[in-house]
């Protein structure tokens, strides 16, 4: 079951964005992005 309702995800595509499913349960996969969000949070919140 998709996580976003189809209107997001053509709004999305819409502006260009491609979409890339990872397999589940692939925590290494997205490790840089999982560091960028988790240094914006510690920054915002300190």
């Amino acid at each position: 079951m998709p996580k976003y309702s189809a209107a997001f995800r053509r709004l999305i595509e819409d502006k260009g964005i491609k979409i890339i499913r990872l397999p589940p349960r692939s925590p290494n996969l997205n490790a840089y992005a999982d560091r960028f969000v988790r240094s914006i949070k510690e920054e915002c919140l300190n």
